[in-house]
């Protein structure tokens, strides 16, 4: 596979901190619908992603987000040390 290509495929274990790990399609539905019950709205600021490929199954990227918690506002460097700023790994096996 090509970078690109395991960009846009991510067989994944998920964590999400206060939640915990979910594994498999069933899991993190789980975890998105648990933590998305939380969020009036949220974006990502896909255009300065930074992909890290590591020349093999294993790609890293790091970005920032924004939005509304169902009790307040939130976005990266407001404050400084606040949410907003996340880092994700993907292992990408071809079939």
């Amino acid at each position: 596979m090509t970078d690109e290509q395991r960009k846009s495929v991510a067989l994944a274990q998920v964590y999400f901190p206060k939640w915990g790990i979910a594994e498999g399609h069933e899991q993190i539905g789980r975890l998105f619908g648990d933590v998305g019950g939380t969020l009036k709205s949220i974006k990502h600021d896909y255009a300065n992603f930074n992909w890290i490929f590591s020349g093999g199954d294993t790609i890293v990227t790091e970005g920032t987000s924004y939005g509304e918690h169902q009790d307040w506002p939130w976005r990266a460097g407001v404050p400084e040390w606040g949410a907003g700023r996340w880092c994700d790994v993907f292992e990408i096996r071809a079939r």
